[in-house]
């Protein structure tokens, strides 16, 4: 399933022929790299998915302090 990743306004992130975890964490990588703050993937069936969660989780690890 051919799937695109964006930022919420629109600049384009990547294309991509699937959603698996790994073009996922992929398309994380690319976000972090142009300074994107927000994305989204979306199918080719116009399905749109929320990916910033994932985003901040990579671009702002939280450590634990002991």
């Amino acid at each position: 399933m051919k799937a695109t990743f964006q930022t919420r306004e629109g600049q384009l992130i990547c294309k991509a022929s699937s959603l698996d975890y790994t073009t996922r964490q992929r398309a994380v990588k690319v976000a972090i790299s142009k300074g994107a703050r927000t994305l989204q993937s979306t199918d080719e069936r116009g399905r749109v998915q929320d990916l910033t969660h994932l985003l901040q989780g990579r671009a702002f690890p939280v450590r634990h302090i002991a």
